[in-house]
């Protein structure tokens, strides 16, 4: 999975399958600096309690090295 349109304020990210390019429809992830947030339209993490890979992908591209305390299950 990879990154193929960031905005230019890096508030929303699109991702296409790698895998499946065939899939209509992209991923995408919204990115709140101000508050820390990171959220997805798969809705993986609301389900699980996971971080999933376009999650990191996006926390990368923006050189964040620390993963913000809320999404850490202790």
């Amino acid at each position: 999975m990879s990154i193929e349109y960031a905005s230019n304020d890096s508030s929303k990210f699109f991702f296409r399958s790698t895998e499946n390019k065939d899939l209509s429809t992209p991923l995408v992830v919204h990115f709140d600096a101000k508050e820390g947030s990171i959220q997805c339209t798969c809705g993986k993490f609301k389900m699980m309690g996971l971080l999933y890979s376009h999650y990191m992908r996006v926390l990368r591209y923006l050189d964040i090295v620390n993963i913000p305390e809320k999404y850490l299950l202790l």
